[in-house]
């Protein structure tokens, strides 16, 4: 089936597939920020848009899902991951460094950085090309590692992911 819970990326495993398609990614924290997240994108289907330091790809699996085409970059390798045939030509992952990517200038419409500056050796060249890459009057979303407002939030109201996740073994009790 096509539906896919937040976070879905491909395993090549059909139960996993089967799972993730319902569950979604088991990240925690990135599914409680993840609405705060797309508030900020804001994307537009007719934008492109780059995830730097995507890791696994699963929110560039979503921000594929609401624009023209996404982009993930990191240092790791994440180019073998399976597109769905749903986003083939709009979802695409390469490796690069901050310093130089890969890209035109002015390519993109947003740019999410989530928890990626603190580990740039130099960050001034870094915000040197994502200025480069970002169109003018482009947006930038940089998700501080340090700011949980979103989870603090869901810890406090005892929402039913932090519930359901804590049934699962996956969250903590308490978030301090």
């Amino acid at each position: 089936f096509r539906l896919a819970a937040p976070g879905y990326v491909p395993q090549r495993v059909w139960w996993k597939d089967f799972a993730l398609r319902l569950l979604g990614n088991p990240n925690l924290i990135k599914r409680l920020q993840m609405p705060d997240i797309f508030a900020a994108l804001d994307l537009k289907p007719h934008e492109t848009a780059l995830d730097f330091g995507c890791g696994s790809g699963y929110m560039t699996y979503e921000m594929a899902r609401r624009c023209r085409k996404a982009y993930g970059i990191d240092v790791i390798n994440v180019a073998d991951n399976l597109i769905p045939h749903s986003l083939e030509g709009r979802l695409e992952f390469r490796v690069s460094r901050g310093e130089r990517t890969p890209f035109e200038s002015g390519m993109f419409d947003v740019i999410l950085m989530s928890e990626v500056v603190p580990m740039i050796p130099d960050p001034r060249l870094f915000f040197e090309e994502v200025t480069r890459i970002l169109k003018p009057g482009g947006r930038i979303v940089l998700v501080n590692p340090l700011e949980r407002r979103a989870i603090r939030r869901d810890y406090d109201q005892n929402g039913i992911l932090v519930r359901l996740m804590r049934k699962l073994g996956r969250a903590p009790r308490d978030y301090d």
